[in-house]
């Protein structure tokens, strides 16, 4: 009985220790919208979608941005410009902005 003990605690211990090894990714979702809708977004200079959309952005635990983030919207009309969103992130001193849950980029301004 000792023997099925012992090696009980050797799988648990194992087992926990394993989850130690890796920390999961973590990620949080932002609408994205803009006035006028359809704008094309791109995350860090990745192409995501046209507004309205949603967009998944690696978190930490925290909730924060894991890295700098550039968000830029592309408006779809003539005459309107361009709009860029910066977060900080990755920093371990503090620093790092909060992932928003929503973001508009207000075209017509």
């Amino acid at each position: 009985m000792r023997q099925i003990i012992g090696a009980l605690y050797m799988v648990i211990a194992a087992m926990v220790f394993a989850g130690c090894a890796s920390t999961p990714i973590k990620t949080a979702s932002v609408e994205i919208l803009s006035e006028p809708p359809g704008a094309k977004v791109e995350i860090n200079n990745d192409y995501i979608g046209t507004t309205p959309c949603t967009a998944k952005i690696p978190a930490n635990i925290m909730g924060e941005f894991t890295r700098d983030t550039t968000i830029q919207a592309f408006p779809v009309d003539k005459g309107l410009r361009v709009q860029k969103k910066h977060f900080s992130g990755g920093y371990d001193d503090g620093g790092n902005d909060l992932v928003p849950k929503r973001i508009l980029f207000n075209m017509t301004h």
